[in-house]
């Protein structure tokens, strides 16, 4: 029956302890470091392509005014116009961007203040802007884009004041974010509204006035008004008079010119609106990309309409939830970790890795694998008188002790211990070579705790090690509820019957045939082929070979030293030349007479009584395991 391993899945306690409530609202825990609100959102950066524009459409101006190209300078001056406008459209939203945060009544007194100062300015860069640009042949690119890009910034800016004001306003009434942005934009559409009807009505005013001067003879006969790309002179406004029009068109042309001014407004109107929107979901969305990086040191700034305070709510209560589960994983995946750390010194990791398995989870009844290893057997000579001298408590301590030095020699080898048996290891190894190393390395190692024990006042210990090759299959085998690792094949027995050959024999080492043939080179070992066997049970005999380098050095040295007669011997034997092996065998007792092969061929040799019997073939058929 083949030897099994340790069992594989020892029951272990529950990991799963109980979850704290993870809908804590957010502000009854601490809060994380940094908060983020609409104030720590990204800044516009600079408008490079308007500015660029601007440059080329201020030198084409420059150029096409020295070489007296009107119409090129036309294009050059809306060009620079439109690109003069965009600059003064981001200068007056980066104003607004900065009162972002601030408190609703500090932010409605900036934005009110904001058209005075961008109307303040025009004038004064007008004629920063004109002077030089004159010198340079300029034809009025510069101004225009000067003024214009002022008064856009103003108009702009009155437009968010009227925005901000409305904000302001309505948020005192409702808190629902849904009737904040009806009630706003119904009121947008009641300030244009209002400002066209105005307009119209100042228009008529102004034109109703104009037409009556004219009447009256009270406007000079040169009278003229620039449109920008024509003129209307006196003459014009006489014939406008006679046909009966001239009211009308000069009132709807006030009020174009008016909603031209208006159009900035409106459209910064417009933007505030879904800036006000942005406002609250620009920190959300940052927030969201910080913590799909793994960022939770963070929270969302609970302010706004209340359909924004209880998004941010939410948000952060996801957050610290977020926190607190990923803090449990990571707490269960150490416990995890330690478990499975722990598995592995009861089930070898290497055990799992030629099963094909990741984890102890992953390991089934039935899991198998056909491999061709090589299999140590260790034990310990005579530890059962031991163990009663010892007692108990005394007996645990050796054998850990024993364990202890024997383990990190297969290790290095490259082989795990499949089974501890009391005080005998079963370790599988991929090579043949690695197993004798290790086994090697095992008696050089007991030398050393042999010298710790002497030091102990303790007797040393002798163990006997046996090492076979060859296919088994290596799986799992059990019940329902409880599974063990175990190799299956006649190469584990006969391993395990090669190291009790070591009492018999009187070695410390052997190694069966099989394994001596998968060496890469055995004549780097020294060997000696010690006897042709037949163990009790097998139908074929095999050569076991001891191997010397493990004996103590002057042992070594004269076993190896007789080796060429000890083989001679073993021929003779085998070949029932028994006077003559028990002659070969005598003279080798006396050099050496602690070689317990050579005291059992001179025993074999006395029992067979010098005549080998009828159906003699040399081999040593074994009748106890």
């Amino acid at each position: 029956m083949a030897p099994t391993a340790n069992d594989l899945a020892p029951p272990a306690k529950d990991l799963a302890t109980p979850a704290k409530d993870l809908a804590t609202p957010a502000k009854d825990l601490a809060p994380p470091r940094r908060l983020l609100t609409p104030a720590s959102a990204a800044r516009r950066p600079w408008p490079r392509a308007a500015l660029l524009v601007l440059v080329v459409a201020l030198l084409f101006g420059v150029v096409t005014g020295r070489g007296g190209y009107e119409t090129l300078n036309l294009v050059g001056r809306v060009v620079a116009a439109v690109a003069g406008c965009a600059v003064g459209a981001w200068l007056e939203q980066r104003l607004f961007q900065r009162l972002l945060g601030s408190h609703p009544i500090v932010r409605l007194l900036a934005t009110l203040a904001a058209p005075i100062l961008f109307l303040a300015l025009v004038l004064p860069l007008f004629v920063l802007v004109t002077v030089p640009f004159a010198m340079l042949g300029d034809r009025g690119a510069g101004p225009n884009a000067a003024v214009l890009a002022g008064f856009w910034a103003a108009f702009m800016a009155f437009g968010t004041a009227t925005m901000v004001f409305i904000d302001v306003v309505v948020s005192l009434l409702v808190r629902d974010f849904r009737s904040r942005v009806q009630l706003a934009v119904i009121s947008l559409l009641g300030a244009v509204l209002a400002m066209s009807w105005a307009l119209l009505l100042l228009g008529r005013r102004i034109a109703h006035e104009i037409v009556t001067r004219i009447q009256a003879g009270d406007l000079p006969a040169d009278f003229e008004i620039d449109l920008g790309f024509d003129k209307l002179r006196g003459d014009d406004f006489v014939q406008l008079v006679q046909a009966g029009e001239a009211d009308d068109f000069l009132a709807y042309g006030i009020v174009f010119v008016g909603m031209a001014m208006a159009l900035p407004a409106v459209l910064s109107a417009c933007g505030k609106l879904a800036d006000g929107v942005m406002e609250r979901l620009n920190p959300l969305t940052r927030a969201i990309d910080e913590v799909t990086q793994g960022h939770l040191d963070l929270r969302v700034e609970e302010a706004g309409s209340r359909d924004f305070r209880h998004l941010a709510e939410g948000f952060n209560r996801m957050v610290v939830s977020l926190d607190h589960t990923l803090q449990e994983l990571d707490r269960n995946n150490r416990d995890l970790a330690e478990l499975n750390r722990a598995a592995t010194r009861f089930v070898p990791l290497q055990f799992l890795q030629l099963l094909d398995r990741d984890s102890l989870r992953d390991v089934a009844r039935g899991d198998q694998i056909e491999l061709d290893l090589s299999i140590m057997f260790a034990d310990i000579r005579g530890f059962t008188t031991t163990s009663e001298r010892l007692g108990p408590e005394a007996t645990f301590a050796l054998i850990n002790r024993f364990l202890a030095h024997m383990e990190p020699a297969i290790v290095t080898e490259g082989g795990f211990i499949n089974e501890f048996m009391g005080d005998g290891i079963m370790a599988l190894f991929h090579s043949a070579d690695g197993a004798v190393r290790a086994a090697l390395a095992m008696l050089r190692a007991l030398d050393t705790l042999n010298a710790e024990l002497a030091e102990d006042g303790q007797a040393p210990l002798r163990i006997g090690i046996g090492i076979n090759s060859g296919s088994l299959m290596l799986g799992t085998i059990g019940g329902r509820e409880r599974l063990s690792c175990t190799v299956i094949g006649d190469p584990a027995n006969t391993a395990s019957r090669t190291e009790g050959m070591t009492k018999l024999y009187g070695a410390g080492l052997l190694i069966t045939e099989a394994t001596h043939a998968r060496l890469a080179d055995p004549d780097q070992y020294w060997l000696r082929d010690v006897d042709c066997v037949q163990a009790k049970g097998k139908q074929q005999p095999m050569i076991v070979y001891e191997v010397l380098d493990g004996e103590p050095p002057s042992r070594r040295k004269a076993r190896t030293a007789a080796a060429p007669r000890f083989a001679e011997g073993v021929t003779q034997y085998r070949e029932g030349r028994f006077e003559a092996a028990r002659a070969t065998f005598a003279e080798l007792a006396a050099e050496l007479p602690d070689d317990g092969a050579v005291a059992l061929y001179l025993r074999r040799l006395a029992a067979l009584d010098g005549r080998p019997p009828g159906d003699w073939d040399g081999v040593t058929r074994l009748d106890q395991k």
